[in-house]
């Protein structure tokens, strides 16, 4: 038989009915916010951004003022900073997934406090989940089985962290490759964001759907913690992975697939 351009029309029409018949379609493109936790980047992102981008949605990434590229100095950056970098990211854009990764949970409530109509759902990956007047120094400090304070020294402005606790916090499950990644990105984590309460409503910030991951093998927010605040939160969905502090490194595939189901 001779394949004509209009028979592959066909064929194809009738191929794409099918897979329309069966359930089998391609999920909407969506818009992703990726915000880091502390002492991280936007690189930590690329695996995750990578499959994100190439399955067809917009993907936004940012280092917070004091992490990865950006050079704000320590002294002048506060938790309104880091919100307005990522209120800033997002722009004009509506129908956000704003995710948030460890004490990126803490940024990103503020951020859905302040711009609630534009965030569609955000999500806490192995993360702080607040109250309204909690700060990520009150939560940190109720994680009886974190194993972050036995590698962080505290100045007047920052938390430095050891990087010999790398391996064992965040990344128990990691390549070399990864650890040495994350040990030749850190920086001192600014201090001031840490002890800053979050000022949240029920108006604006209850508004926004909310899910969470958790990692179950996690020593940066312990397991048992991320269940204490998952009971708190109450998510419209709960997800777990068997991962480390840092799946987007690990486990981007298991991941990708879990933001790209929301």
């Amino acid at each position: 038989m001779r394949v004509t351009p209009v028979l592959l029309g066909l064929l194809g029409a009738l191929s794409l009915s099918s897979c329309n018949q069966l359930g089998v379609t391609k999920p909407a493109p969506k818009t992703y916010v990726l915000v880091h936790g502390a002492l991280l980047g936007e690189f930590s992102w690329k695996p995750v951004e990578r499959q994100l981008v190439a399955d067809g949605n917009t993907v936004i990434t940012l280092d917070l003022p004091g992490h990865g590229a950006d050079q704000t100095p320590v002294d002048q950056i506060t938790l309104d900073s880091y919100t307005n970098a990522v209120v800033n990211a997002i722009g004009d854009r509506t129908n956000v997934i704003l995710v948030g990764h460890s004490f990126g949970g803490i940024v990103i409530s503020q951020v859905a406090e302040a711009i609630p109509t534009k965030i569609s759902k955000l999500v806490y990956l192995a993360a702080l989940v607040p109250q309204n007047g909690e700060s990520a120094s009150d939560l940190a400090g109720r994680d009886q089985n974190s194993l972050f304070g036995k590698y962080a020294t505290f100045t007047p402005n920052t938390i430095v962290f050891n990087p010999e606790g790398v391996q064992p916090v965040f990344c128990n499950d990691c390549t070399a490759a990864d650890v040495a990644l994350l040990k030749s990105r850190l920086r001192p984590e600014p201090l001031k964001p840490f002890a800053t309460p979050v000022n949240l409503t029920a108006a604006r910030y209850g508004s926004v759907p909310k899910y969470d991951i958790l990692t179950k093998r996690d020593n940066a927010v312990s397991y048992a913690f991320q269940q204490t605040l998952r009971d708190r939160l109450r998510p419209m969905q709960s997800f777990e992975l068997d991962s480390g502090h840092v799946p987007f490194l690990t486990q981007p595939d298991a991941l990708t697939k879990i933001l790209e189901g929301l």
